[in-house]
């Protein structure tokens, strides 16, 4: 039979095999405290070893504690120190020598832990553990590096009647990473864009300031709810296929509206793409929606305006072309097409076609002004007769208005043309009915001036002096045509002198 003893000494011996397993086991999984206490619970059953079988058998035991202890301390990641209440170390492992730069293990055992590693900063967290019994942890930045310290109360180890177990671990890595997530959550959270991540499950597993701030909710109130149940049945409703391509590996980008609760309409631009886990399998939706009620608004207005120039433009007959010197080429309006009686995208207006739509007789002239207004910003306002694309010739109204930068260099020049032809017809037919008048006014004859007439006989002398019967006069200067009677009173003096009858009125 075996012994009380011997029993105890297995125990103790098997206590410890479970704690190193443990501990590395726990260490591995980072599962904060436990590898540490799982490590004290070995380091006590050390302990036990020595104190469980007196006598003979205990150097044997010590030698067994002691081998133990350091295959527990070198099996630990972790840089692992053992300090009594004097912050003296005792014994530390591979990785604490390697943590502290030290050449050998003996060269920092028997020293001060805190001249070694976080100066001020150990000795208090030291202190308190060994004054309440419970263990400790903390991170803390040393020599460019973040490091996790686990503190734990070892009692009565070998070394001293009170000692603590201190383990460091650099955690730099994941700071940085927990650091650059929160970076990257705060730049989410000032992005104007709302954000989201929606499951398979159709569930918010996150959202940024403002997706909460359009739906007017806090993010409690989002994360871990259906979709439906946060954007209504209605708005659910029409997005939800988009959702389902997105979850089959698609995405897409749409214009979406909701109405909110003061009754606006709402437009966003939506942008849905598949959240993919690190196996490429698709595991969400990420939703991006900027707000573009406004720039909407104005577009639409911007169109409205458009329409109306167009319209007014059709009604004045009146086009409109842009010629930029970067890169060299010219713009022109819908009008201006259909003005030469082309098709906008369909006939090509280069400088050689429009040569040839200009009357030849007007050539030289409109080439001056365009070339003028081209090359050395000369505003110029001129007439002009065109063909159309068809044939038919028409009159046009040019006029040009160059644009220059600061320094005085043209940049563009912004030209219209208006189809004056009703216009002109109407003034060239004024002006040969003006014509015609007058050359009719020419040929008539006119009588002006004073005429010398004698008062007794009534002749009329004329400029070379010589008496003309009044009739004589007129004939030869109007065209007037006499027919001779006699009036009554002179009627009755005749009568009167020649003793004669009545005689008739007439020729």
């Amino acid at each position: 039979m075996m012994g009380r003893r011997a029993i105890g000494t297995w125990c103790a011996a098997g206590i410890a095999f479970l704690g190193v397993a443990g501990a590395v086991a726990a260490d591995r999984c980072e599962q904060g405290v436990i590898a540490p206490l799982l490590l004290v619970a070995a380091l006590w059953a050390c302990a036990l070893l020595t104190t469980s079988t007196p006598g003979s058998g205990e150097e044997r035991l010590d030698g067994a504690r002691e081998h133990l202890s350091r295959a527990l301390m070198e099996m630990s990641s972790e840089a692992a120190f053992i300090v009594d209440a004097g912050n003296t170390i005792l014994a530390l492992n591979g990785a604490a020598v390697r943590l502290l730069g030290a050449e050998t293990e003996q060269a920092a055992i028997g020293s001060p832990l805190t001249d070694h590693l976080a100066p001020g900063l150990l000795s208090p967290r030291i202190d308190g553990v060994l004054a309440t019994g419970e263990p400790d942890r903390f991170e803390a930045d040393w020599a460019g590096r973040t490091l996790e310290f686990t503190v734990s109360l070892v009692a009565d180890c070998a070394e001293a009647s009170t000692c603590v177990l201190l383990l460091a671990r650099d955690v730099s890595e994941r700071t940085a990473a927990e650091r650059a997530l929160e970076d990257y959550r705060l730049i989410v959270d000032a992005a104007a864009e709302a954000m989201a991540v929606v499951g398979r499950d159709y569930t918010y597993r996150t959202v940024n300031a403002a997706y909460c701030a359009m739906l007017g909710r806090p993010g409690e109130q989002i994360i871990g709810r259906h979709a439906r149940d946060v954007l209504g049945g209605e708005v659910w409703q029409r997005i939800s296929d988009q959702v389902e391509t997105c979850l089959s590996g698609e995405s897409i980008r749409r214009v979406e509206w909701f109405d909110d609760a003061e009754g606006n309409r709402i437009y966003l631009e939506a942008s849905y793409a598949p959240y993919r886990t690190g196996d490429a399998a698709v595991a969400g939706v990420v939703s991006v929606l900027r707000d573009v009620t406004t720039e909407r608004r104005m577009q639409e207005l911007l169109e409205e305006k458009e329409a109306n120039l167009a319209h007014a433009s059709r009604l004045a007959r009146l086009g409109s072309w842009v010629w930029h010197a970067q890169p060299g080429t010219t713009s022109y309006s819908d009008e201006q097409y259909r003005i030469l009686g082309a098709e906008a995208g369909e006939t090509q207006l280069d400088d050689a076609r429009l040569r040839e739509l200009v009357h030849p007789d007007d050539l030289a002239h409109v080439a001056a002004a365009v070339r003028g207004a081209l090359s050395d910003g000369i505003p110029y306002d001129i007439e002009f007769r065109f063909y159309t694309v068809g044939g038919e010739l028409r009159y046009a109204h040019g006029a040009a208005e160059v644009i220059r930068s600061a320094d005085g260099t043209v940049e563009a020049v912004h030209g219209s043309m208006q189809d004056i032809t009703e216009r002109k017809l109407t003034e060239l037919e004024r002006e040969r009915l003006i014509a015609e008048l007058r050359e009719a006014l020419a040929e008539i004859k006119e009588l002006r001036g004073l005429i010398p007439i004698c008062a007794w006989c009534k002749k009329i002398r004329d400029d070379q002096g010589y008496w003309q019967q009044l009739e004589e006069y007129l004939l030869a200067r109007s065209d007037v045509a006499f027919t001779h009677c006699i009036c009554p009173e002179c009627l009755a003096q005749a009568q009167a002198e020649e003793g004669v009858g009545s005689p008739s009125t007439s020729e």
